[in-house]
């Protein structure tokens, strides 16, 4: 009966101890590797307080169980063994929560600190990049369309700057086309993440998409869906219409863009609304970088109270956020720069003026 009650205990704490170490396991393998096994559950290798507080009930009732067995035969012969298992068992059940808590506070406190996030000061956002804000003119092309988002531009500028300070005038105006860009569409379809969401392909459109040939301007502005290939599309036409050179950034399952701004290359993901004050490449490599500032604009797709809330938007915009918190290792090809080769309905962006845009700066850092 001891050797039972000694073994069933083994069982547990091994079982215990196996669960409390896969997110560590997961989190050296991501660092060797750069892949991440815990995203297929859509969640991160790092141990945060959901992991730890999970470990710590399963270590309660795992004491729960190993009590139950031990009162379950209390009136056999060698109770007193049993009972000295159980004390000497009870500190090895208790242990992983306490070293998992120990291992939230050195990986998670010191990640987050490698982050600045900004909030702009308060104005109306949804009242100056909500489509009727600026749609009041007709937009044939895209080229109408950029127009009169420059015209916006120009007539909310002192407005806008009220945001606060931005980095120079020049990120200020690509963070305006960002809010634009962002504020077209709600990412993805609304009933489910499962149903394709862009803007050639969704419940409205069919699956089947439609081809280039049928492709408008008015189909873009008529969608209230888009994905991620829609937000960074748009937002490079705005970029290079605007003379700013600009490259798309691919990472596993998003898209996003960079733009040379005042002097440096920026991160703009207008598919969640966010700016990072550097290139993409360097945040994620770069573990000598101690600290990377973020600057989070309102999401449209994050407002559970309206009829645009996509939890995926949320869920993404955390994950990208937790990304740059921490230099994570590359493996080749989880991300690679584009030149922004736009599809041939958005036509050749020009400068005002009707000059080309400068030549796109060279791909890698």
């Amino acid at each position: 009966m001891t050797r039972k009650y000694l073994l069933s205990n083994l069982v547990l704490a091994a079982t215990l101890w196996m669960l409390a170490s896969t997110p560590l396991y997961c989190q050296w393998i991501w660092r060797m590797t750069g892949i991440d096994f815990l995203a297929l559950l859509n969640n991160q290798c790092g141990i945060g307080e959901g992991k730890s507080t999970l470990v710590s009930w399963i270590s309660c009732a795992f004491v729960a169980i190993s009590a139950a067995l031990l009162i379950r035969g209390f009136n056999q012969p060698a109770r007193w063994r049993r009972l000295l298992v159980f004390v000497l068992c009870v500190p090895i059940f208790i242990a992983p929560s306490l070293w998992m808590e120990r291992g939230r506070d050195d990986s998670i406190s010191r990640d987050i600190s490698r982050i600045s996030i900004d909030t702009p000061r308060k104005i109306d956002f949804s009242g100056m990049f909500g489509k009727k804000g600026y749609l009041n003119r007709p937009i044939a092309s895209f080229d109408d369309f950029f127009l009169a988002v420059t015209d916006h531009w120009e007539r909310n500028r002192s407005e806008y700057e009220e945001i606060g300070a931005m980095g120079g005038a020049e990120t200020l105006k690509a963070s305006f086309f960002m809010n634009v860009v962002s504020n077209l569409w709600s990412l993805g379809d609304s009933s489910s993440p499962s149903v394709a969401g862009c803007v050639r392909q969704n419940r409205n459109t069919g699956t089947a998409g439609i081809p280039d040939e049928n492709v408008s301007i008015g189909l873009y502005l008529r969608s209230e869906i888009g994905c991620c290939t829609d937000y960074s599309q748009m937002m490079s036409y705005l970029l290079q219409r605007s003379g700013i050179r600009s490259r798309f950034v691919s990472i596993p399952g998003h898209v996003f863009n960079e733009a040379f701004v005042d002097g440096a290359w920026k991160t703009f993901d207008p598919t969640i609304n966010v700016l990072y004050h550097a290139q993409w490449s360097r945040i994620a490599e770069d573990s000598d970088l101690t600290s990377v500032r973020i600057t989070v604009f309102p999401l449209r797709s994050s407002e559970p109270d309206s009829g645009d809330y996509r939890a995926e938007a949320g869920r993404l915009r955390i994950q990208m956020i937790v990304l740059a918190s921490r230099a994570y290792k590359l493996v080749s090809g989880a991300c690679s720069y584009m030149e922004d080769d736009l599809p041939a309905f958005f036509g050749t962006p020009r400068k005002a003026g009707g000059q080309p845009p400068s030549p796109s700066a060279p791909k890698g850092i």
